[in-house]
């Protein structure tokens, strides 16, 4: 929340984050934490949320960009597999990777958080839906972990750390008090 919470408030900061993620975005419309879009059943049928999530336009399509936080903990060590993640994924044509790879216990939690935004595209809740992880700078399990999951899917999936976040935001023309968030 402390990262991306202040971008509810000054959403030109917002599409600027959005846009150094996803250049083409045009506009950025708001944060939700936590977000589990309902009824749980169109989508992931489960507890899948995204950590953050910005509600963003491209052009004239409606789109959302999942954020997964790891910032103290590990990915989760489960693996999870069910029917529904079978056909989302089969319906989906962004994976390079087999399911059996993306499902493993290394891949789990980017991958269903993958599922839950390919979710929200063959429900048209959204025209397009992007993934990106946030972590530390110095996790480099997470970020070697990150980078080899990038390689499983054809588009729509980035890497952030807190570093180059501060830092691409400490660049650019800020408010005082837009300063003193990011710092």
């Amino acid at each position: 929340i402390n990262f991306f919470g202040f971008l509810e408030q000054y959403k030109e900061l917002g599409l600027a984050v959005a846009q150094y993620l996803y250049p083409e975005i045009t506009e950025f419309h708001g944060v939700y934490f936590e977000y589990a879009p309902t009824p749980k059943n169109l989508y992931t049928n489960d507890n899948s949320a995204f950590d953050a999530a910005l509600l963003v336009s491209a052009g004239d399509k409606k789109g959302i960009i999942g954020i997964e936080c790891k910032y103290t903990e590990q990915f989760s060590q489960q693996e999870y597999s069910t029917d529904r993640y079978i056909e989302i994924y089969n319906n989906s044509n962004i994976f390079i990777e087999s399911y059996k790879v993306l499902a493993t216990k290394e891949f789990n939690q980017l991958f269903r958080n993958q599922l839950l935004a390919e979710s929200l595209i063959q429900s048209d809740k959204f025209d397009f839906a992007k993934t990106a992880l946030f972590c530390n700078d110095k996790d480099l399990d997470t970020l070697n972990i990150a980078s080899k999951y990038k390689e499983t899917i054809s588009t729509g999936f980035e890497i952030i750390t807190d570093f180059t976040f501060i830092e691409f935001l400490q660049k650019m023309n800020l408010t005082q008090t837009q300063r003193e968030y990011t710092m």
